[in-house]
């Protein structure tokens, strides 16, 4: 039975919502999903994930050389989105993204993650979510930590330095290193849009060379700058609050939110 097949039995296609992407609805749940094909020959991590903020896999389909996940849906899609509206995110935004990046991080310990902004989702109750199924040491590209150009071993500082570049990104639209030479060689110049110094400085410490001297994501959330966080929306956004169940009612893929920050912070514990 070949993958469309199997996919239509259980799924109605709704429509298409990036790259390789579909939009689907499950017949019997009445809920959204989002089907993503991959090539076998990436190396993928396939482990049951059951983390609040990690992009959930409901099944998987194989066929011939792709393999197609079925991932819970996130609709305000993918931080890279972010980027292409040239939409900067606040400090306060930024910090609950890092806080609740940090939590998903937590799960992986010490394993090796692609972090870059294409890899950070939103979902519409205001959750952030670290979805990464393959494993390449060339995948993450600017956001590469220095041991991982220098082809040492990575682990979990190395998701705390990608993590770190990605807020950069998010914080002053621009990368820190434009470059494998820069990300090796130099140190990040200060952001041109202004934040606090307490964001800054954390910012600029998950950023060290040297593995050892970056904290971990248990010690960034361990920072007054995270424990300060003020955890309940202020904006209570009804599209964006709604129970999960409302899901599979009618949906938008491309929605445009000018107001996209509106909906956090949000719980992160």
């Amino acid at each position: 039975m070949n993958v469309i097949k199997m996919l239509s039995e259980t799924y109605e296609e709704v429509g298409v919502v990036g790259a390789n992407q579909l939009l689907l609805k499950h017949r019997q749940e009445n809920r959204l999903y989002m089907a993503k094909k991959f090539s076998l020959e990436w190396d993928l991590d396939l482990a049951p994930l059951i983390d609040r903020n990690v992009v959930q896999m409901k099944e998987k389909f194989h066929e011939s050389e792709e393999l197609t996940l079925i991932l819970e849906l996130c609709e305000f899609g993918d931080m890279d989105r972010q980027i292409a509206e040239k939409a900067t995110i606040p400090e306060y935004a930024a910090t609950h993204i890092l806080a609740q990046c940090c939590q998903g991080l937590l799960f992986f310990a010490d394993a090796y993650k692609v972090i870059k902004p294409a890899n950070v989702f939103v979902n519409k109750l205001g959750e952030v979510k670290v979805g990464d199924f393959a494993f390449s040491r060339e995948k993450a590209g600017a956001y590469n930590s220095p041991e991982l150009v220098a082809r040492k071993p990575v682990d979990g500082k190395s998701n705390v330095w990608s993590l770190g570049a990605t807020i950069y990104h998010l914080v002053d639209m621009k990368v820190p290193f434009p470059d494998e030479y820069c990300i090796a060689h130099r140190e990040p110049s200060t952001p041109s849009t202004p934040t606090s110094q307490e964001f800054l400085t954390l910012m600029m410490v998950m950023l060290q060379k040297e593995a050892a001297f970056r904290p971990s994501a248990e010690e960034i959330l361990s920072t007054e700058l995270i424990k300060s966080l003020t955890l309940s929306c202020p904006h209570k956004n009804e599209v964006l609050c709604t129970e999960a169940d409302d899901e599979a009612k009618e949906f938008e893929p491309e929605i445009t939110s000018p107001s996209f920050t509106e909906w956090l912070p949000l719980q992160i514990d």
